[in-house]
């Protein structure tokens, strides 16, 4: 990721994810793995994904790296969305 508008919208999607779930990004305590110790539906993060590629105007390509940078990074894990089940 090369620009400031990419990089602010990762650590958007991160203090947004994170504030869903009632924690504060800016001060949690990250240490080893810490990030494991949360859990959102998938839809929810792509949700929040889509809302910062929305809000910095990215395009496709930004909006890719941003996503991957996301899931590669800090991003809690991944919980089936219950709608989906079979």
């Amino acid at each position: 990721m090369r620009s400031d508008k990419t990089y602010m919208a990762l650590l958007g999607a991160y203090r947004e994810v994170y504030a869903r779930l009632s924690v504060d990004f800016s001060t949690v305590d990250k240490t080893d793995n810490w990030f494991m110790e949360y859990e959102m539906p998938e839809s929810e993060q792509e949700e929040v994904l889509t809302l910062m590629g929305d809000k910095y105007k990215l395009t496709k390509q930004e909006r890719s790296a941003v996503r991957n940078s996301f899931m590669s990074g800090c991003s809690p894990k991944f919980t089936k969305d219950e709608s989906k089940k079979d």
